[in-house]
Parts: C-alpha cells; structure tokens; sequence
C-alpha cells in the first residue's frame, strides 16, 4: 500500500514532505541556538555578580569598578529575561509544529534505515 502512494507522489506531494522535514530541523536549530545564546548570557551574568561581590580581590575593589560590575549584571538579567522568552515562545511553536504534523524525527526513524540515519 505504502509503496503504491510513493508511486503515485507527485512532485507537490514531495516538495511538500521536503519542506515539512527542512522545517523541523529548521526550528530544532533555532532552538538549539536561542538555548546556546541564553546559556552564554546566563554564564556572563554569573561571572558579573561575582566580580561585583568582589570575589577575584583580596583588597577591596573600587567602588567603580563594583558599579560597573552590579550595571553589567543588571543588563544581563534583562537580556537573560529576553533569551529565556525566546526559548519558550520556540518550544512552544515547536510543539505546535508536533500537533499539527507529527514529530519529524520519529517519523524519519520509522521509514529511514539504520545506515542511512548514521550518516
């Protein structure tokens, strides 16, 4: 049965199911790179409320330079707040995606060769 609908696939039909698997892999990358950006951030804004608390000094550090520090995180938190809407809103379309057109990858598991997904 499957065999006899690839045979009648046109070429609409296999466009189609082309751009439907390029577009899960499409979000899974935009995701992946909204958490990556957001983990950096989360890093930087650590690093910020470290050296404002003055954890690299034995001496006491200018109180500049702990303003600077306290400013900097205060920036980060907001940009952090910024990335952490960005993965939501993307998981959140992602699993729409899921609703209306299944899971890409499980799928591509079920009709894909254990040699062809390795590559």
């Amino acid at each position: 049965m499957m065999g006899g609908y690839i045979a009648r696939a046109g070429y609409d039909d296999l466009l189609a199911s082309f751009l439907w698997v390029h577009e899960g892999r499409i979000a899974r990358e935009i995701q992946r790179c909204l958490e990556d950006h957001r983990d950096r951030v989360e890093r930087e804004r650590d690093h910020a409320e470290q050296r404002g608390e003055g954890a690299y000094s034995d001496p006491p550090l200018d109180e500049d330079y702990i303003n600077v520090a306290w400013d900097t995180e205060r920036e980060l938190d907001k940009e952090l707040a910024l990335a952490q809407r960005a993965c939501e809103e993307s998981t959140k379309r992602q699993q729409a995606m899921r609703e209306d057109h299944g899971d890409v990858d499980k799928i591509r598991e079920r009709y894909t060769s254990i040699e062809e997904t390795e590559e």
